[in-house]
């Protein structure tokens, strides 16, 4: 982005949020990309502050007026050093992750940043690679997933994969297995995890199945299908209104557990099973207590 593109990216900022408390927090957060900077405004990812700031512009407006989102349970998330928060995955189009970091943004003071790891499918799309790493996003490699823990960012990761978007609508809020990288680098890094369930996305995008045929012939893992897409073109993936809760769970801190994990095979995969058992609980209590799919009451 040029020099005329970041300072149209402030006006727009400053047009967009008016309270001076988030502002305020907007500025810290301009500060600590500052930190991270490698040069001509980017990270080693290809972070831009800028197009960051354009993304949570939009992203708000989801959150306060669309989603009107209610979260829980930030006194579990810890406020800095490395960080992994691990949530279920639904909604074809990722606004859940969108609604996490946001939510965070916005209830902490410095605000917490986190950084998603996303499937490897958004390379294939046009455009969507550079998009995805501007506005902080990093390719689910587990080299990224471990840079991003050593420089001690917060790091949102969905350990279904590809597989937890594709679920039909009758399997909604049942998680697929747990993927095991996640533990392993919270182990190395001695990054906590926080499960985080996410209530509202299923129904934003109901999938009425997931037409697998189509997926391979374009080199993807899932191809969910709803009522409204791929029949309508790119307005058939606008997502329903519906009302999320958040909810974030107690850490793990395995490698207090134990050191040696690492070369257990069987301790990890018991280990991503209780991570997923947390998240699976949250979203089962979610569900029975939310009085509605569209309405707070």
């Amino acid at each position: 982005m040029n020099r005329w593109g970041r300072e149209l990216a402030v006006k727009i900022s400053e047009l967009v949020v008016r309270d001076k408390e988030e502002l305020g927090r907007i500025v810290q957060a301009r500060n600590e990309f500052a930190k991270i900077d490698a040069g001509f405004g980017y990270d080693v990812f290809g972070a831009e502050y800028e197009s960051a700031l354009l993304a949570y512009c939009l992203m708000r407006f989801f959150y306060d007026w669309y989603f009107r989102v209610d979260s829980y349970g930030h006194e579990n998330v810890p406020p800095s050093g490395p960080l992994i928060l691990a949530a279920n995955h639904s909604g074809i189009v990722p606004l859940d992750g969108a609604m996490i970091a946001i939510d965070l943004f916005r209830k902490f003071d410095p605000p917490r940043i986190v950084r998603a790891v996303i499937e490897k499918l958004f390379t294939k799309f046009p455009y969507s690679k550079d998009l995805m790493s501007r506005v902080g996003q990093v390719i689910g490699l587990k080299r990224n997933f471990n840079e991003l823990l050593k420089s001690e960012q917060g790091v949102l990761v969905f350990p279904e994969g590809a597989r937890g978007m594709g679920k039909p609508f009758s399997r909604r809020y049942r998680l697929t297995r747990f993927n095991v990288g996640h533990v392993e680098l919270s182990i190395s890094n001695k990054a906590p995890i926080v499960p985080v369930a996410v209530i509202g996305g299923e129904e934003q995008a109901p999938i009425l199945f997931n037409w697998k045929r189509i997926g391979k012939l374009i080199d993807i893992n899932a191809f969910p299908i709803t009522l409204t897409w791929p029949w309508l073109g790119p307005i058939g993936l606008w997502p329903l209104p519906t009302k999320y809760y958040i909810y974030y769970g107690k850490p793990f801190r395995f490698w207090e557990e134990d050191p040696e994990a690492l070369s257990k095979s069987e301790v990890i995969r018991d280990m991503a099973d209780r991570v997923q058992a947390s998240v699976q609980e949250m979203l089962d209590k979610g569900v029975e207590i939310r009085p509605s799919i569209f309405f707070r009451n």
